[in-house]
Order: structure tokens, then C-alpha cells, then sequence
């Protein structure tokens, strides 16, 4: 079984430039995601999906589908079969007829999910069918999350008759503070703190170069010039954070 993250990325716009998803195959995207103090949809906070899913002609005579999951990382565990240490195998993913005995294989060519507690505001499951003699299919969906923590967007391919499907569209995750995902919101308030104390610690540095002009090293001129620079840097990660969480596009600060 395998495992592929979406490689296309723009910002906190996640792009699915034509990948390939063969069956027993998986794809995935996480987020930092912050649902409010409460928790309430009110909040904002969200993932949103666009794509559309096709597959060659050859593999249309056959009835296929493709899963799309979203979910906190407290499900996580709950995905596939859990590992066998003694017996030496390793988790699957896919249920399958030889795989029915174990709990969360209730349907062969799906995804293995043991639904061991009510989690429904940290899971939502959309089933992409193919129908017979059909080869393209779409998805739009949009859906609120509920709690804070790592959220996944992952799209699974379990039924061997699917064949081989290509991706394209994008994924969005939205945040109540903006664009920015919620573990690296933290960077605002940080570099904004940061400047403010090169501005006031410049400030005080030249008021004492002043006073002492008449008894100053190159090296405190230096230093002056470091102040400076930090300034800068700091001013240039601020402006690149928020920018980001403004328009969900990053510009490249360093």
C-alpha cells in the first residue's frame, strides 16, 4: 500500500495538478486548523474541495469508486488495520475479502475505518462512484470543522476495477483568523512583538551613540547596523505572514 502527499501547493490553496491515483493507492494534505473557542460553525473555519477525477476509457466498462475523507487527527488510528508486531504484518489500508474478519472491513474495495467512537464532527466521508461506462467524476464539498488540531484531506482508491484515476482541482482550508494555517498563525503576533522591540531597542542604542559621539567605536556603529538589519528581517517575515493570511498566497520572504 502506498502512501503519496499532493506535491502541487499554493499557500493554503492545495493544487491537484493532474496527480495519479493507482488503486491501492492513497493521497493526502494536512492543515492547522482552529475552530474557535467554542467550536461553533459560526467560526469559519473550514475545508473546502474542488476536483474532478478521470480515468481512461479501458477501465469505464467497470463500476469503480474513489473515497474522500476529511478529518481530525484524533481518527487517525482509526484508519486501516492495526499492526500485527508478532505475526510480522504490517497495517493495510484497503479491506478486502481476506481482510474481512477485521473490525472496520465492511465493504471490500473501501477504505478501512474502525468507527470506534462518535466522532462525527472530526470525520466526513464523501464516496466518488464511477458508474458503468463512466469515466469522469466530480466533487465540490465544503465542510465545517468543529475542533482544533491537525485536520486531513485524504483521497483513497481501494477498488482495483477503478483503474488508474487522474486528479486535478484544489483543496482550500480556511481559518477564522484568515488564510493562514492555525500553526503558523502564531508568527504574527511574534514578528509584530519582534519589530516593536528592534524599533524601541534602535531607538535607545542611537539616543546613546548621541550622547556619546565623541567617544564611539566602529564596533557600536556596528551594532547599530545589526539593530538595523534584525529590524528589516523581522519587518520582511511580518509583512510575508500577513500577506499570507490576507490572500492565502505566499510571496517568499527569505
Amino acid at each position: 500500500f502506498t502512501l503519496l502527499a499532493a506535491a502541487v501547493v499554493r499557500a493554503n490553496v492545495y493544487g491537484w495538478a493532474h496527480e495519479r491515483l493507482l488503486p491501492d493507492q492513497i493521497r493526502y494534505r494536512r492543515v492547522g486548523m482552529w475552530a474557535g473557542k467554542d467550536g461553533a460553525e459560526s467560526a469559519s473555519a473550514s475545508v473546502q474541495v474542488s476536483l474532478r477525477f478521470q480515468r481512461p476509457c479501458s477501465a469505464a466498462a467497470r463500476a469503480g469508486i474513489v473515497q474522500l475523507l476529511a478529518f481530525h487527527s484524533s481518527v487517525l488510528m482509526q484508519l486501516g488495520t492495526e499492526h500485527e508486531e508478532r505475526a510480522r504484518r504490517p497495517a493495510a489500508f484497503c479491506c478486502t475479502a481476506e481482510l474481512k474478519q477485521h473490525p472496520g472491513c465492511d465493504h471490500p474495495g473501501h477504505l478501512i475505518l474502525r468507527r470506534e467512537h462518535d466522532k462525527s464532527d472530526a470525520l466526513h466521508v464523501q464516496n466518488v462512484v464511477f458508474g458503468v461506462n463512466q469515466s469522469a467524476a466530480a466533487v465540490t464539498e465544503k465542510w465545517h470543522v468543529q475542533r482544533s488540531g491537525m485536520w486531513y484531506l485524504l483521497v483513497s482508491s481501494c477498488d482495483p476495477r477503478t483503474g488508474e484515476v487522474v486528479i486535478s482541482g484544489e483543496s482550500s482550508w480556511a481559518n477564522p483568523h484568515g488564510a493562514l494555517p492555525g500553526e503558523l498563525y502564531g508568527f504574527i503576533p511574534f514578528f509584530r512583538t519582534l519589530c516593536l522591540a528592534y524599533v524601541v531597542a534602535g531607538a535607545a542604542w542611537r539616543a546613546l551613540c548621541y550622547r556619546h559621539r565623541s567617544v564611539l567605536l566602529p564596533l557600536q556603529l556596528c551594532i547599530g547596523g545589526v539593530l538595523a538589519l534584525s529590524l528589516l528581517e523581522s519587518s520582511a517575515w511580518y509583512y510575508e505572514y500577513t500577506s499570507f493570511n490576507a490572500s492565502g498566497s505566499r510571496r517568499g520572504a527569505g
